[in-house]
């Protein structure tokens, strides 16, 4: 039971940024090459490795999750705005065995693994690695009642099942071909955005900046994405902007997903104005839950 598995049995999913795209064909090859660097660290403890990732919005850093389910290993994100001492702190918490990252950011202790020192043009294979139900799946820090960081901890199971559910509840829409990550990588809504990737090989883009509306739409029109799934905050800027300019193009969409905050009933109307064949369905629930535990459409 490994998440893995899903890439391999959909033959992969691109995924790409602006910067760079890696195609399906070449996913596990890419992937292949972040685990020659992660085990060129010589990590000789018996117990799950647990990598925190530590790296900008990019196509490396979802690179970097696979490379981790691969080997059998967890994950932690960690967004380079935080303060580093927060990072800091969640790293020794979680007990990182190494953590993803780059030369250009700020973070420089021994167990770093340079994403600029991972060889992409190497072509070492490695098998995958198998893991329990009960095993780590991921662990995502939110802020916690008393204000401080605390980790959930997701395990494979949980998450696999997840999947499953994707599967089953969105069958009708596994013929979408690309979806757009927006929200923080941080943020569990960003685990929704891979397991359907994982469901039906959707090909994955990372949105630059989730807070700019123009690069956003800028991504929805560069990769023609079919599958966009944010909050309603953004969904509101971005439908908002578009009801006021004719010349913006969002047509490419036919599932919209809002999740991770209250909203209000208005904007169900903003986006039937905007793209009145689209699907729009709204998720809901706590990270302990594994993402959600409700999802209703709403359009209809």
């Amino acid at each position: 039971m490994n998440p893995y598995k899903f890439i391999l049995n959909n033959q992969g999913s691109l995924v790409g940024d602006f910067n760079h795209i890696i195609s399906k064909e070449k996913l596990d090859t890419a992937v292949n090459c972040i685990i020659a660097s992660i085990y060129k660290k010589k990590l000789t403890h018996t117990n799950q490795t647990c990598i925190a990732i530590y790296l900008d919005r990019s196509t490396y850093f979802i690179l970097s999750i696979f490379a981790t389910w691969k080997i059998g290993g967890y994950f932690v994100p960690l967004n380079t705005n935080w303060p580093l001492e927060r990072c800091k702190k969640l790293i020794n918490h979680c007990n990182a065995d190494i953590v993803i990252c780059s030369k250009q950011g700020n973070y420089h202790e021994e167990n770093a693994l340079f994403i600029e020192d991972v060889l992409f043009d190497t072509s070492t294979c490695f098998d995958i690695v198998e893991t329990k139900s009960t095993d780590l799946c991921y662990i995502i820090y939110t802020s916690g009642s008393t204000g401080e960081p605390k980790g959930v901890m997701i395990n494979v199971s949980s998450y696999v099942t997840y999947i499953e559910w994707v599967k089953k509840f969105f069958s009708s829409y596994s013929t979408n071909t690309s979806l757009l990550i927006t929200v923080e990588l941080s943020f569990d809504m960003t685990m929704q955005d891979i397991a359907f990737a994982l469901a039906f090989g959707t090909n994955i883009y990372v949105a630059p900046d989730p807070k700019n509306v123009l690069s956003i739409i800028k991504a929805i029109q560069t990769f023609n994405i079919s599958v966009f799934h944010t909050v309603p905050t953004t969904h509101n800027m971005l439908f908002e902007f578009a009801k006021k300019s004719n010349a913006i193009d969002l047509s490419s969409i036919k599932l919209i997903i809002t999740a991770g905050e209250p909203f209000s009933c208005t904007l169900v109307e903003k986006v039937k104005k905007v793209l009145p064949k689209a699907h729009f369905y709204n998720i809901y629930g706590p990270t302990e839950f594994t993402i959600n535990c409700f999802a209703i459409r709403l359009d209809n």
